[in-house]
């Protein structure tokens, strides 16, 4: 993903009929079960096929969709009022962080003046709108009641459930003991990843598909990634408070370095991969390896990946690759990026 704007042509004026259909159709899918996965696929084509005006315009239609079936449903099934009001802030702000994800907010800046949100880089807004998901998640997580939790409840019992009718010389694996492993994760970046995750893969997915039905030029993608210089030191600082929180067990700092140091290593996993991503596609005429050769390394590679154990390995090779390109030039000088 580019550190660019990801608007495509925000000039332009909106195009009602696209942000309406985009808009039923992700405000259908969220309220159609397994559906619901995939809520951000139209919403994404819209934003990325037409302008950002467009993208706005279907985010607000998705808005208002989901508050009327939210309403709808909640009349008949008797849903309890924090539940509801939960449940819609929880969509809408994911919702509108993605579309600020692809297309920021406002329209070109004015000579001479700067607009902070629509200059922001893409990575930037991604991670913005992660947290902010993540930290929602986990407050629903939180509150009495267990809003998050109830979504977990009945996996967390069939496989204990399953663990318990097998012959194990270990302890029961019990469901309390499943919740707090899960919680602990969910706590400790496992919510961050899984936003930012999500919200890429749609990302590109939007962005691939918009390309074929509209004939978008392509982007680089990772490999003209590159993560600011600065980001090095909330990556130490976040070590540094971890260690601290574990060794005086102070839970909220522990956790809050948790966070930054998940966030800080996925940014320079991305700039890692950003580096292969590079060599593999340089042209064959300007790199020194050969055709054949740059074949072998791209299938050893995939192997690598999806080799259970050996990929763990090769990510944190990748991150250890992004954070030394703060000191070695591995793909040359960047340019400048445009306000």
């Amino acid at each position: 993903m580019s550190t660019e704007n990801l608007a495509l042509s925000p000039v332009l004026g909106p195009s009602p009929i696209p942000a309406l259909i985009g808009g039923i159709l992700t405000a259908g899918l969220i309220r159609t079960g397994f559906g619901s996965f995939f809520f951000l696929l139209p919403l994404g084509i819209v934003v990325s096929g037409w302008n950002s005006r467009t993208g706005w315009l279907c985010c607000l239609t998705t808005a208002l969709g989901n508050l009327f079936l939210s309403l709808s449903l909640a009349w008949g099934a008797g849903v309890a009022p924090l539940a509801l009001v939960y449940d819609f802030a929880y969509f809408n702000l994911m919702i509108a962080g993605f579309t600020w994800v692809l297309t920021p907010v406002g329209t070109v800046a004015e000579p001479g003046r700067k607009n902070p949100l629509r200059n922001l880089p893409g990575v930037w807004r991604l991670s913005i709108a992660a947290m902010l998901g993540a930290a929602l998640v986990l407050l629903g997580f939180s509150m009495d009641g267990g809003l998050v939790a109830d979504l977990f409840g009945a996996e967390v019992e069939m496989v204990a459930a399953l663990y318990s009718s097998m012959d194990q010389p270990a302890p029961a694996l019990t469901a309390e003991a499943i919740t707090r492993t899960l919680e602990a994760v969910m706590y400790r970046g496992g919510v961050l990843v899984s936003l930012m995750a999500l919200f890429y893969g749609f990302l590109r997915l939007s962005q691939f598909i918009a390309r074929l039905a509209r004939r978008r030029n392509r982007d680089p993608g990772l490999a003209a990634f590159r993560v600011d210089a600065w980001v090095i030191w909330p990556l130490s600082l976040s070590i540094a408070a971890l260690v601290l929180g574990l060794s005086l067990g102070i839970d909220p700092l522990e956790i809050g370095a948790w966070n930054v140091l998940v966030l800080c290593v996925i940014l320079y996993l991305a700039q890692g991969w950003g580096i292969v991503s590079s060599f593999f596609s340089r042209p064959v005429s300007r790199s020194a390896v050969s055709p054949g050769l740059r074949l072998l390394l791209n299938v050893i590679f995939v192997i690598l990946l999806f080799s259970p154990g050996i990929n763990a390995i090769l990510l944190g090779a990748l991150a250890l690759l992004g954070v030394a390109e703060n000191w070695l030039p591995l793909r040359g000088q960047p340019t400048k990026r445009a306000d």
